[in-house]
């Protein structure tokens, strides 16, 4: 029992000291800190160029399948 108890407040305590480093958009709009809000738009900024290069990976993959009749649902299971 005595080490549960030691666990349970060891685990609220680091858990409470954490820190939150990601902090949502709306935090950091609130805090009015233009520094904070400068490099949050950056981070988004980059998020979505890597997100819009995978988009576009999968676009021309989707275009190639079709292009090439790679269809699936196409194959013959016995031939």
């Amino acid at each position: 029992m005595k080490y549960i108890t030691l666990t349970i407040i060891s685990a609220i305590i680091l858990t409470s000291c954490g820190g939150n480093k990601n902090k949502s958009v709306e935090d950091i709009i609130a805090s009015q800190d233009l520094e904070q809000i400068r490099q949050k738009k950056t981070e988004l900024d980059a998020a979505a160029q890597e997100l819009s290069a995978k988009l576009k990976l999968l676009e021309k993959e989707i275009k190639s399948t079709r292009s090439s009749g790679k269809n699936p649902s196409n194959y013959n299971l016995y031939s």
